[in-house]
């Protein structure tokens, strides 16, 4: 048995799952610390699995308002209260997910949170705080995405974020794929590039609260970054990372990596074989769950030029689904250029009209042009 996550997105961003930041507190089991001290906080008794309700409506039964609420963040105590601060501040974010694209409530909701966000301090942090902000992380960079807000300011925030966390350049943080999310959404690929140099070779889950989730979604995204710069190697090198982390479910970031690992390798004319550190799940469903790929692939390496056309045109729907038919119609013609390469180097007299023959090509003037 296994469980194919799919956490579908926007313009293929993966996150986390909504409200986040309170359910992970609800999964620890806490709910009763952390209603006393909102209770204590609010001064009004209140249920923890309410608390997104009470801030949609913007005032609940206890007359609890948004006024009341922004005196009370401005005198939160950070030392003391900093897991309150980031239920809050992932609660704003997720009443602004919900509004219309530019409505007033989701660009208040947002400033706000995004203010509370820049008051963490490092020395604040313990399981419960980093168990809150890994989907704070998530939460704050789709509602960019959703509502087009200021990338650079997004990203700007997100950088500062991490050196929170921490301040050694190799180790990863929740917040590193979300800096490069954010340049993927605001088509900032050279800058993603840039912020993707770090080789990173520490993965603290104690200290940062990274998962491997992040670890595997930083790789794609990079990977993603490389193949939109037709940087065809470090594209397979990132994708080959990501698939290979360690997983007990094939997530769909999963799926996607080696979607793309394959296309890319075919264009680039490397081997698109699973790496062999990927687990046995990745090894054993990917493939059967990417077969419209394999065909590509197989037609390939088996220099079958007819195949490879039909096998195109009959996935031609999945592959403009999954946002690849951009990559997919290159293939035909790297196909030809790698076969005349081929023939050239066997037969160095060949004419146009013999070569064009052994390649099956009807027309002479494809083949100048190839």
């Amino acid at each position: 048995v296994f469980f194919f996550f799919n956490d579908t997105a926007t313009t293929e961003i993966y996150t986390r799952s909504i409200v986040g930041s309170v359910r992970c507190v609800q999964e620890t089991g806490t709910w009763d610390i952390i209603g006393m001290e909102l209770e204590q906080f609010l001064g009004v008794k209140v249920d923890p699995k309410n608390l997104l309700t009470y801030f949609e409506q913007g005032k609940h039964k206890y007359g609890m308002s948004k006024d009341r609420l922004k005196e009370a963040i401005k005198y939160l105590d950070i030392k003391t209260d900093t897991l309150k601060l980031c239920l809050l501040t992932g609660l704003l974010l997720e009443v602004a997910s919900k509004q219309k694209k530019g409505d007033p409530i989701a660009v208040e909701a947002f400033n706000t949170g995004s203010e509370l966000l820049t008051r963490i301090q490092k020395e604040n942090l313990n399981e419960f705080v980093l168990a809150a902000l890994h989907d704070v992380y998530y939460n704050f960079s789709q509602v960019i995405v959703e509502h087009n807000i200021n990338y650079t300011m997004g990203i700007k925030i997100l950088k500062t974020s991490s050196l929170i966390l921490s301040q050694n350049p190799a180790e990863m943080t929740p917040v590193h794929p979300q800096i490069l999310k954010l340049c993927i959404a605001g088509k900032m690929y050279s800058l993603g590039l840039t912020l993707g140099q770090n080789e990173f070779t520490v993965f603290n889950p104690e200290i940062t609260g990274v998962a491997g989730i992040d670890v595997m979604t930083y790789y794609y995204y990079l990977g993603y970054i490389c193949t939109t710069l037709k940087l065809y190697d470090k594209a397979i090198e990132a994708f080959r990372l990501a698939l290979s982390q360690p997983s007990y479910i094939l997530h769909v970031c999963l799926l996607h990596a080696y979607q793309k690992y394959i296309l890319v390798s075919m264009l680039a004319g490397k081997s698109a074989e699973i790496p062999k550190a990927a687990n046995d799940i990745v090894k054993n469903f990917l493939p059967s769950l990417a077969k419209e790929y394999k065909s590509l692939y197989e037609a390939m390496i088996t220099k079958d030029f007819e195949q490879l056309k039909l096998s195109i045109d009959k996935h031609k729907d999945v592959f403009l689904k999954d946002k690849n038919y951009n990559l997919v119609e290159q293939l035909p013609l790297r196909f030809m250029k790698t076969r005349v390469l081929e023939f050239t180097q066997t037969y160095m007299t060949l004419s146009f009209a013999d070569l064009a023959e052994k390649l099956g090509i009807k027309e002479e003037l494809s083949l100048i042009h190839i």
